[in-house]
């Protein structure tokens, strides 16, 4: 569960990334999702390949199969974090949404699901959620945005 949840976290800051860098003209022909969609497939690729080349230390040989689709299996929150923003900013081209809310839509949904993990990991980890578990999962959306902004004005 922690690989899965932290492949969530990491998959979502960098969907986030993808997101910040779109504008109306990118959103209304398309290209935004296309990079979001690439963004995400990327991303997971490059996750269960590294995974596979850390997880190989110390394996028998003959369970590399097994670890494989472990891994693969264990990065699909990835996936899942790309999934509806990529649809979302798709709805400008077939619908009147105006580019601004699907760029918001898509960008506010991934802020919205980091906010909440706090709670969720309290739950998980057998505890009740807190304030402070809220807290901190409004902590962990505050600084995956300060990693975005660090992303696109570093990087781009």
């Amino acid at each position: 569960m922690r690989l899965r949840l932290a492949a969530y976290v990491y998959g979502g800051t960098l969907v986030l990334g993808a997101i910040a860098l779109a504008n109306g003209e990118t959103i209304v022909d398309g290209h935004a999702a296309l990079v979001v969609a690439a963004t995400t497939a990327t991303t997971y690729l490059a996750h269960v390949l590294a995974h596979r080349v850390g997880e190989q230390i110390g394996r028998p040989r003959g369970t590399e199969r097994d670890h494989w689709l472990q891994e693969a299996r264990d990065s699909t929150p990835i996936l899942f974090a790309g999934i509806t923003p990529t649809v979302v900013l798709l709805l400008p081209m077939f619908t009147s949404l105006p580019t601004e809310a699907a760029q918001l839509i898509a960008g506010g949904w991934i802020v919205l699901q980091f906010s909440l993990l706090g709670t969720d990991v309290a739950r998980l980890s057998g505890r009740r959620p807190t304030a402070r578990t809220l807290w901190s999962g409004i902590a962990l959306a505050l600084a995956a945005g300060v990693v975005v902004v660090l992303k696109v004005t570093l990087a781009h």
